[in-house]
């Protein structure tokens, strides 16, 4: 996204039309939208005025008795940050660092899943909650394996517990997740 400037212009094009129909945009002060703009090449900049956008909006939503909907824009995200994960390690199908970034996702999941789960009679989480729950199905065929608890003298002489553990996923279940996470997107994005 940030050495694209062509595509980023129409994705915060996109990102201004959703805020403005969601009712957030108050939230957004054009000055971010500026700096968004003007900033579009420099990844570190980009990122935080996001995290700070993120942060205002989630804010402007809860004072306001909305927060149904900061759950819909956070799984928004999630499915997406998910899916640019999920195509990067089609690409790269050796980099095992990003397939581990993708497994670990797993748990931001149950966790998007549980607060969404608060608002059972919202329509916008009855149609996003079934498409995060296809995911944990997926996500839930991952073998997590753990070494033994190894008792460890710490620094300051205190005893530590210590484990490791590792996760792996089969290519047929990898396959399964990038084809769920795509079609889920497709379905969103129309």
């Amino acid at each position: 996204m940030f050495d694209q400037k062509q595509f980023s212009t129409k994705y915060l094009a996109a990102t201004k039309k959703l805020a403005d129909e969601l009712g957030i945009l108050n939230a957004i002060d054009q000055s971010y939208i500026d700096r968004m703009e003007s900033n579009l090449n420099n990844r570190d900049s980009l990122m935080e005025i996001i995290s700070e956008t993120f942060m205002n909006s989630n804010s402007f939503l809860k004072e306001n008795d909305r927060a149904e909907i900061a759950g819909i824009i956070l799984s928004g995200g999630w499915i997406e940050g998910l899916y640019l994960a999920t195509q990067i390690a089609q690409t790269t199908p050796s980099n095992k660092e990003i397939v581990d970034r993708i497994i670990d996702q797993s748990l931001s999941l149950s966790t998007l899943i549980s607060m969404l789960s608060e608002y059972p009679n919202d329509e916008n989480v009855k149609s996003v909650l079934p498409d995060l729950e296809r995911i944990k199905v997926i996500f839930d065929k991952v073998v997590v394996s753990k070494s033994k608890i190894e008792a460890v003298e710490g620094a300051d002489g205190k005893t530590i517990l210590k484990t490791e553990s590792s996760a792996s996923i089969s290519p047929e279940t990898l396959t399964e997740l990038y084809k769920a996470v795509d079609e889920i997107r497709t379905n969103i994005t129309k």
